[in-house]
């Protein structure tokens, strides 16, 4: 029954939510070994791809700009000169040489540094 729950949730979910939810069924059978109980199956998980990551080249931001007028521009390439996130700009603040993010995506509040590019950019009225 358990193996096929797990093919339900594999179907189901992307790799990463289904080995969360093994996981979870995973910590389950370990309570029932606390317990006394004497669970026989095993949870296994899947394999996972490796996260994407992918960063414009220098060549693909210069046509981005080129093509793009200043006042879109302007946020696009702010996120990407300091990797901040969109709903962290919201309530973000510039200090001196330094980006305060107020809320993020960790709930702590942290500082980036503003490179002469960034600070070019927050300086334009883009209508935060």
């Amino acid at each position: 029954a358990l193996q096929m729950a797990r093919g339900r949730i594999l179907e189901a979910h992307p790799t990463p939510t289904a080995n969360r939810y093994l996981a979870s069924l995973g910590v389950l059978l370990t309570v029932a070994v606390e317990l006394g109980l004497q669970p026989t199956v095993t949870i296994r998980r899947v394999p996972e791809s490796e996260p994407r990551s992918r960063v414009l080249s220098h060549e693909e931001q210069e046509l981005l700009q080129e093509r793009t007028v200043p006042r879109v521009y302007a946020p696009i390439g702010f996120l990407i000169e300091t990797g901040a996130r969109v709903g962290e700009l919201r309530h973000a603040q510039a200090q001196g040489g330094t980006l305060v993010l107020s809320r993020t995506k960790g709930r702590r509040p942290r500082g980036v540094p503003l490179s002469p590019t960034a600070a070019r950019l927050w300086a334009l009225d883009w209508s935060r």
